[in-house]
């Protein structure tokens, strides 16, 4: 790790440079996502890196990777996936409700430093929450969004099923990248 990041964060001392990540270079349907080696995102002073145990899949994803939805100027290759679950692997200098090790879950739709679909992500800290407990990875990273929601009061609405697009997008992301 480089010294000028030492200074503006608190991180594990085994994160890597690069890792894979589910990605696209360009909008259109499922094939476009691909396997990609990428730098490991760096926290600003204010957000986490999460190394990601599970990330979810939802009807958005279909719609951030077809170009429908597109919040802000994206730039390729583009991560997708806004919700995920893991372990805390550094905290940005300014960060106090966190620390390297603890178990978390996260969700952002406009994250500078790309989505979920990867080995790990940098969130601001304010979107980031601990895994509240009897929940394990897989369950609460594959409904982040929701979690929050139940967590926070907000409302959420129930009997969500996966819709075609959905499923499809899953599909591709576990038979081509493997992640």
């Amino acid at each position: 790790m480089e010294a000028a990041a030492r200074k503006t964060m608190i991180a594990k001392p085994d994160i890597p440079e690069t890792m894979r990540a589910a990605a696209i270079d360009r909008f259109g349907g499922p094939e476009v996502i691909s396997t990609h080696t990428l730098p490991v995102p760096r926290p600003n002073a204010q957000e986490v890196l999460i190394k990601l145990q599970s990330a979810g899949v939802g009807l958005w994803d279909a719609h951030m990777r077809d170009g429908s939805w597109v919040v802000g100027k994206k730039r390729f290759p583009f991560i997708l996936g806004i919700d995920g679950a893991g372990t805390v692997a550094a905290v940005g200098a300014r960060v106090k409700r966190f620390a390297v090790g603890d178990f978390v879950y996260a969700y952002s739709y406009t994250n500078r430093s790309g989505g979920f679909y990867a080995e790990y992500a940098a969130v601001a800290a304010g979107k980031v929450a601990p895994v509240p407990a009897g929940f394990d990875a897989i369950h609460v990273g594959g409904h982040a969004v929701h979690v929050h929601a139940l967590a926070t009061g907000s409302s959420c609405r129930s009997g969500t099923k996966l819709t075609s697009a959905t499923l499809t997008t899953a599909r591709s992301i576990s038979t081509r990248c493997g992640l």
